[in-house]
């Protein structure tokens, strides 16, 4: 709650550090998983840029540092994330970052993770043309 607190009034700065707090999404306690939703839209509601800022990062932190998360963890805490991108242009742009995260991945953790999380995305003529435009970025992983 005091790093809510700290965050929320901008007495501390966060990136990929979101990751810690998300991971409370999984706690036992419907209490905390309600805070952790309710820090999530306090922190939408202070500008729309910065939960998308912090996805990328939040989504490698996940992979890559949180090995023991279950493939239905890591999708309910990248849902509730994916919840504040709904801007087309920030799904534009996610979706060129992510493709070229699939190309660089070398997990096949992250390569699941970072797919989960295009499935996700709302897609429009433009994502269909972007992802076709990058389809060499992931033709590989497809196979």
């Amino acid at each position: 709650m005091v790093i809510t607190h700290l965050i929320l009034n901008d007495m501390l700065k966060i990136r990929g550090e979101i990751v810690d707090i998300c991971m409370l999404l999984e706690d036992s306690d419907e209490r905390i998983r309600d805070q952790v939703k309710l820090f999530l839209h306090e922190l939408h509601s202070k500008g729309s840029h910065l939960i998308y800022n912090m996805f990328l990062k939040a989504v490698s932190r996940l992979s890559k540092e949180f090995e023991h998360l279950t493939k239905s963890e890591f999708e309910n805490i990248a849902r509730n994330l994916m919840n504040y991108i709904k801007q087309d242009k920030q799904t534009e742009t996610l979706i060129e970052k992510l493709c070229l995260k699939l190309k660089n991945s070398t997990l096949p953790t992250e390569w699941r993770n970072t797919a989960f999380c295009i499935s996700q995305l709302k897609f429009t003529d433009k994502i269909f043309m972007k992802l076709l435009e990058l389809y060499d970025c992931y033709k590989e992983r497809l196979l």
